[in-house]
């Protein structure tokens, strides 16, 4: 087949980048971000770069999959020119690709083979597709590839098993945005050994109380960890999660930081088991929980813990999509007493912000213009960046088409709500309470 010269879409930071990317093969496939050292170093010097008008997430480029889209990453595009392969893994016009001709095991041994020289940089790209035959093939294709992945040029998670024929898949269909037809196989993450500083105590915008390990620095996976969530209060008791306990930690899916177990036997003589206060650390106010959760909120509504998740939940690229306000920013407005609500933000002006510490002209007026744009949004939109609990993207989408207007759903009654589809006690008990 001749090379094709495609328009490959890449997402950086919300901003679409059209690249011209010469393929021999342009079927299935995903955007890899290259291994090399070098270039990851560009990468975290720029994203560090960039921060200081945005806000990351993560560190994007050791997510496999996430990295090559840019997701949860906001970042000026000018300081970066992004590097991607396309790897395709199988051609509509030839969906055998002769991969029945030779046995698994020969299969194997020259994958394997192959890889090892190219990674010495004495060989070619391997096509690591396999049409198998049955489960235990595809299970023994697993085990292969999670043998020999750190042999490849980028990060991977896992493999996907998916129905090889095309009218088959048409037949499945799909399950809201998962095919019913492919399913995904995760490796098990890479374990490493740290030790707990302490327990940290972080309120998010549901006024949640969630205890969060402060580790010594580790590395797992090719990411530096130093802090993996506890969750709550019975994690803790069920896993007996200590000060000063050296633990097993791992990533969840390869991104996530989790303690796994602790090792008793390193634990000091004079530990302590830890509880989570009756009280918030940041407002002082009292923390309840309901009969059916195991989860210890602040009461106060007005808390300004609450109040800073709330504010980035609102202008989150999903929900109103205030751009050019990150997370530091959202933090100095409310620190300043500029922004109490949400409406706050849209009373801001050019002589209020100009005062605040390091801000020029230009970032002003950027920020006043996000702003000014995010009032031309949709109800689905403006529904999903109020935060109000138990209801998510699909749930404000659900209720924007029944409802038509923000004014009739903040006139509608419990009974109302339970009569709109997908919508049950829980979710309407907490719409109603907003």
């Amino acid at each position: 087949m001749e090379d094709a010269v495609v328009d490959f879409r890449v997402e950086v930071g919300g901003v679409a980048l059209l690249q011209e990317v010469n393929l021999a093969v342009v079927f299935e496939g995903n955007a890899a971000l290259q291994h090399d050292e070098e270039f990851l170093a560009l990468v975290r010097h720029c994203l560090a770069t960039a921060a200081t008008g945005g806000h990351i997430e993560d560190e994007g480029v050791h997510i496999p999959v996430r990295s090559a889209v840019g997701e949860g990453v906001i970042v000026d595009v000018r300081l970066i020119t992004v590097a991607l392969d396309f790897l395709a893994f199988r051609d509509a016009g030839d969906a055998q690709l002769g991969l029945l001709v030779e046995s698994f095991e020969e299969f194997a041994v020259r994958t394997e083979k192959a890889l090892k020289a190219f990674a010495s940089g004495k060989g070619a790209p391997v096509p690591l597709a396999r049409l198998c035959k049955g489960a235990e093939e595809a299970i023994s294709y697993y085990h292969l590839i999670d043998k020999v992945r750190k042999l490849l040029p980028f990060d991977i998670d896992g493999i996907v098993c998916k129905v090889d024929s095309y009218r088959l898949q048409q037949e499945l269909g799909f399950v809201a945005r998962s095919p019913r037809w492919a399913t995904a196989a995760k490796f098990q993450p890479e374990q490493g050994e740290t030790v707990i500083r302490e327990i940290a105590i972080q309120v998010g915008r549901t006024g949640a109380l969630t205890p969060v390990a402060i580790m010594e620095p580790v590395r797992v996976g090719g990411v530096t960890i130093t802090n993996a969530t506890l969750h709550n209060q019975d994690e803790i008791d069920r896993k007996d999660v200590r000060v000063g306990d050296t633990v097993v930690i791992q990533r969840a899916g390869d991104v996530i930081p989790e303690v796994v177990r602790v090792i008793e036997a390193k634990r000091p003589r004079t530990s302590v088991a830890f509880k989570i206060p009756k009280k918030c650390p940041i407002c002082g106010s009292p923390a309840s929980k309901t009969e059916d959760e195991a989860v210890l909120r602040c009461t106060n509504l007005l808390c300004p813990a609450i109040v800073k998740e709330s504010l980035k939940h609102f202008v989150a690229r999903r929900a109103m999509n205030i751009e050019r306000l990150g997370d530091r920013m959202i933090e100095t407005l409310v620190d300043e007493g500029l922004v109490k609500s949400f409406s706050d933000l849209y009373r801001l002006n050019f002589e209020s912000l100009i005062a605040l510490e390091r801000q020029g002209e230009k970032s002003v007026t950027n920020i006043l213009e996000s702003i000014e744009n995010s009032k031309s949004t949709t109800l689905q939109r403006f529904i999903f960046s109020l935060g109000i609990r138990f209801v998510g993207e699909t749930t404000a989408k659900t209720l924007a088409n029944h409802f038509g207007t923000i004014e009739k759903l903040e006139a509608a009654s419990l009974e109302e709500l339970l009569d709109v589809k997908d919508v049950g006690p829980r979710v309407a008990d907490s719409i109603v309470k907003a």
